[in-house]
């Protein structure tokens, strides 16, 4: 399938956003909403992101996607995807914030480049977006996981300030 380029046109940071990287697993609202100059056929359906009353619980193996060195190869345009499901949530949230540590086998998992990388779970057979992937020591298999139901108030405003309002 050729390359399509599409422009973007606008985008919208969280507020909260702060780039520094002092410990693992601070808070850095690492979201940003982001409006094409023209609709794009994906091919699928954005998937719906999880109910906020549901609980992330510790030990649970949500299902995560990225670049980095992981388990399920799969070839899309412009590199290969991989698809992880052997992480499992250590700390939900951390210390009562945005940020979810998932730990994964020595050395995989989330990886540079993987920024804002899908995290499921799986309700009733549907899998349910519920973060992004923000940050992660390498030697120690540990990834940070900004959890956007932390956010929804904030992405319901920013996506009607770009014309596409969402609702949840």
């Amino acid at each position: 399938m050729p390359s399509k380029i599409v422009h973007v046109k606008e985008v919208r940071v969280h507020p909260g956003y702060t780039a520094s990287f002092k410990i693992a697993h601070e808070e850095r609202k690492d979201i940003a909403l982001v409006k094409l100059e023209r609709d794009v056929d994906l091919g699928f359906s954005p998937a719906a992101i999880l109910d906020p009353t549901i609980s992330l619980l510790k030990f649970q193996s949500p299902l995560v996607g990225g670049y980095g060195d992981t388990a399920i190869p799969t070839q899309i345009p412009g590199g290969t995807y991989y698809i992880y499901n052997n992480y499992f949530v250590d700390l939900a949230p951390y210390e009562g914030g945005s940020m979810v540590e998932l730990i994964g086998p020595h050395n995989k998992g989330g990886y540079e480049g993987d920024s804002g990388g899908p995290a499921y779970l799986d309700d009733h057979g549907k899998l349910k977006l519920w973060g992004v992937f923000s940050a992660y020591v390498f030697d120690q298999g540990e990834a940070d996981y900004e959890d956007l139901r932390a956010s929804l108030t904030w992405i319901t405003f920013a996506s009607a300030s770009l014309g596409s309002p969402v609702t949840f």
